[in-house]
């Protein structure tokens, strides 16, 4: 199985213990399976946090379990998707719940291209550039 790397747990405060529960944000299918079990776990939910993220070099092409490019799919998609399964349960609260979304700072390094809307499957293009020096580098356009 998948091992419990930072982007996959989901941890969930209960009168002072910690639950973990397993989510693989790369799947869609893990995502729903995790909010199903969730909801039905926990009568009240309060507050989600969307904290989870990651960055792989460009090179690697990484993609989701359905094929979409890694950084759009565990960053965006995962994330919409468990707000989306979970909102109408966290409504029914008696209290007033928070859906929070953190970023970081890599997100002024990034570009999109909403013409091509390429990052949804291959995500940005690396191309050779020469640095001053004349050696060969990559970077992301």
């Amino acid at each position: 199985g998948r091992s419990s790397t930072p982007q996959n747990v989901a941890l969930v405060h209960v009168e002072q213990s910690l639950d973990c529960m397993e989510v693989d944000l790369a799947s869609l299918e893990s995502v729903r399976t995790f909010a199903s079990k969730l909801t039905a776990k926990y009568p009240s939910i309060y507050a989600l946090v969307c904290n989870a993220g990651v960055w792989v070099p460009m090179e690697e092409e990484r993609k989701t379990g359905d094929g979409y490019e890694i950084h759009f799919g565990v960053n965006h998609l995962g994330h919409f998707a468990l707000i989306k399964s979970v909102v109408d349960h966290m409504a029914k609260s008696k209290e007033e719940c928070r859906v929070v979304l953190v970023s970081s700072g890599l997100l002024r390094s990034g570009k999109i291209d909403m013409d091509k809307q390429d990052f949804v499957y291959e995500g940005r293009k690396v191309e050779a550039a020469a640095t001053e020096e004349g050696t060969s580098t990559s970077r992301t356009s």
